[in-house]
């Protein structure tokens, strides 16, 4: 799903510094890094708590992620059922899986 030809070296999902070495920090990293991108996410979704494919790609863009292809490719990743619109169900489900971690009831 992720062709390195498609993400710059400046492209990145996490804008934070560099995870620490120390396991308790890590997951101290882990927490603020998935609190960025909840906050960024909310701050873009509609009032019925959906995010448009317009929405998605702005979120993106502020996560540091330009390029078109890649935004499409992660677009269509999150949005699991195919309705046009990414729920913080999808959202959950998918970072979940993308970074193999159990976070539901911690970040979103």
């Amino acid at each position: 799903l992720f062709d390195p030809d498609l993400v710059s070296p400046a492209t990145h999902l996490f804008d934070i510094e560099t995870p620490p070495n120390e396991p308790e920090d890590e997951e101290a990293h882990l927490s603020k890094n998935l609190t960025h991108i909840r906050d960024v996410f909310t701050s873009y979704t509609q009032s019925d708590g959906l995010l448009t494919k317009l929405g998605f790609k702005r979120c993106m863009n502020k996560l540091g992620v330009t390029n078109p292809a890649l935004i499409q490719a992660l677009y269509e990743y999150f949005d699991q059922n195919g309705d046009g619109f990414v729920d913080q169900e999808e959202i959950i489900a998918r970072l979940d899986e993308f970074l193999n971690v159990e976070f539901r009831n911690e970040a979103f």
